[in-house]
């Protein structure tokens, strides 16, 4: 389900995505979005955050946002999606 929400963040034409989740839902965002220009950024809720650990994110959600938000320019658009996935896990 979050691969299919990363498409249709494309299909809608965003210039960034920001997801909470762990590397599981990151893991499936980033096979929806190959390809596409579309900037991600990680927002740390999943149990280990391996990936947002690795590339020195702050392990706080509120405070990755930040240094996401600061490490990007591009026009967006807010849009908030509330839909659950179940996740798998990837190793790094």
């Amino acid at each position: 389900m979050a691969g299919e929400l990363g498409r249709e963040a494309v299909d809608r034409g965003f210039d960034l995505l920001l997801a909470a989740g762990g590397d599981g839902t990151v893991n499936e965002i980033l096979n929806g979005i190959v390809g596409s220009r579309i900037v991600f950024g990680q927002l740390p809720a999943g149990t280990a955050n391996v990936l947002a650990m690795e590339v020195g994110l702050s392990g706080r959600p509120d405070r990755a946002a930040t240094e996401l938000l600061d490490a990007v320019s591009c026009s967006w658009r807010a849009s908030v999606w509330t839909r659950a996935s179940s996740a798998n896990s990837i190793s790094i």
